[in-house]
């Protein structure tokens, strides 16, 4: 029971944590520890319980399907669409980050006005990439994490070594208190994992096992994302950046910052290809397009929005986390109410939970759209 657990987290885990990691440092920095802190521990439970609660609509509801799916069974036919619409459309923004980020790793090992250059290599590698058999994809998924946690090892432990940077870090910036919201969800949501988790655990017929694989697959990542805040602003502040690339690449010695600048360039590459995979076949068999058009789309869309000038992977960080995930978690919601009603009768902690993710995800989006 122990190994299928462990085996569990490992699968939420793999999928949460990532390339959101590099954005943290920076908006924590800006708002400042405390907040900082409260925004840590309050996303830790409003991820854990959406995931939970999504993993409770998947369990209960007959069938293999996705957020599409679900939407279409118990919210009708506008959910759907909006569901349709936000996972490709969040998930190719989230591909435009992922090429801004190969770019500045990339960059490590060129001048820096060979920047459209390494933008296009990036673009190139990616895209091959995405059209892997699934078996590698699996593969190529645990080595994008495994390269993501060494670089977190990596940077927590030369940060070790200066305590200027934490010290300077400002406990409360009034200026900045919401800045956190998109890049914290972005870096923490695992929703693509719920449904083959419950699977996992269906399989064997161990259902009880989900709630404690979520908590501990959402704590896991947390963790080292909080190594990583640390560790990078011990050694980049206050020169700190969106990215946090280019300041630690000037505070680390070159052959540790050629290493990160390899395990960054895998770990963008196989996240790249996973993402992409996933598009594709959202647009097969949830759009019932052509595989050469949902091709087409994962190729070029990617490509088209950086010229069009989304190249700041902090901006696309907040708008991915602060609208298209937070619409997600409203459909997550307001899915488990409707699966759940008359499963079993609510109590007002129920209530109160729910309510208050439908008050936060709703605040997210009017904070990310109207006020940035």
């Amino acid at each position: 029971m122990l190994k299928k657990l462990i085996l569990g987290v490992g699968l939420l885990s793999g999928s949460v944590i990532g390339a959101g990691v590099f954005a943290l440092p920076y908006v924590i920095y800006r708002a400042g520890w405390v907040i900082g802190a409260i925004y840590i521990i309050t996303f830790t439970v409003l991820v854990t319980v959406s995931h939970i609660m999504y993993a409770q609509v998947v369990e209960i509801t007959p069938g293999d399907h996705r957020l599409v799916g679900f939407s279409k069974i118990y919210l009708g036919k506008f959910s759907e669409w909006t569901a349709t619409l936000v996972s490709p459309i969040g998930l190719l923004l989230t591909l435009t980050a992922y090429l801004v980020l190969g770019e500045k790793f990339l960059l490590l090992f060129m001048p820096a006005n060979y920047g459209g250059t390494a933008f296009l290599i990036i673009w190139l590698l990616g895209t091959l990439v995405i059209f892997w058999e699934t078996g590698k994809l699996a593969l190529a998924e645990v080595l994008g994490t495994l390269s993501i946690a060494a670089i977190i090892f990596v940077i927590f432990g030369y940060g070790l070594s200066n305590w200027s940077g934490l010290a300077a870090t400002p406990a409360i910036n009034p200026q900045y208190i919401f800045l956190p919201y998109g890049a914290m969800l972005f870096a923490m949501w695992g929703r693509t994992a719920i449904p083959p988790l419950v699977r996992y655990f269906r399989d064997d017929n161990k259902l009880n096992l989900i709630k404690p694989a979520i908590i501990l697959g959402v704590i896991v990542p947390v963790v080292l994302y909080a190594l990583f805040i640390v560790g990078a602003i011990e050694l980049t502040a206050p020169h700190i950046t969106g990215s946090s690339i280019s300041g630690l690449a000037a505070a680390l010695p070159q052959g540790i910052v050629w290493s990160v600048g390899v395990l960054g360039i895998l770990a963008i590459l196989t996240s790249y290809a996973v993402i992409g995979k996933n598009i594709h076949q959202t647009i097969i068999f949830d759009v019932k397009q052509k595989p050469y058009i949902g091709a087409s789309v994962v190729a070029v869309v990617p490509l088209l929005l950086y010229i069009l000038g989304f190249k700041d992977f902090l901006y696309l960080v907040n708008i991915i986390g602060g609208v298209f995930l937070s619409i997600e978690g409203i459909l997550m919601t307001v899915l488990w109410i409707k699966a759940r009603r008359g499963v079993e009768s609510w109590n007002k902690l129920y209530g109160f939970a729910v309510y208050l993710l439908l008050v936060i995800f709703t605040g997210g989006i009017i904070y990310s759209l109207v006020y940035r």
